[in-house]
């Protein structure tokens, strides 16, 4: 698992990862949020990515990943490329929801980011989403 860690350099943020491996900071893509609760009733979530400095252009892939909601039963299978112009911070993106009507416990998938080109770095862990029970929706 790697996680952030900023610090000053020598009047230069740093970030750290949990390798131990130090990279300029100003070039990372990271969820914020990081955990999400998907409603059924809804019919979608947005998920936004950010990155920490207003840098050159560069793209971000997303992807959902399987966990205890499986895609087409109970979420849109979803991935993409994320353009960001020089100067833009945040972008967002939604995925459908689908509403079953069965009755389940909690469920969850993932979002992963990967494959940082241009001016961005991948950084963090993937984004967690959980859809409650329909009745708690």
């Amino acid at each position: 698992m790697r996680r952030k860690i900023l610090a000053m350099v020598a009047g230069t943020s740093v970030a750290m990862l949990a390798t131990g491996v130090a990279v300029a900071a100003g070039h990372f893509a990271f969820f914020d949020p990081s955990t999400y609760r998907a409603r059924e009733k809804v019919g979608e979530i947005t998920i936004t990515v950010k990155r920490d400095g207003p840098v050159g252009a560069g793209k971000v892939d997303y992807r959902t990943v399987d966990g205890t909601a499986k895609a087409r039963r109970d979420y849109v299978p979803a991935k993409g490329t994320l353009r960001f112009a020089e100067g833009e911070t945040e972008k967002s993106f939604t995925i459908q929801i689908k509403d079953d009507l069965k009755s389940e416990g909690r469920e969850g998938f993932r979002v992963k980011l990967t494959n940082g080109r241009g001016m961005i770095s991948v950084l963090g862990d993937p984004a967690t989403v959980s859809i409650p029970p329909s009745d708690q929706s």
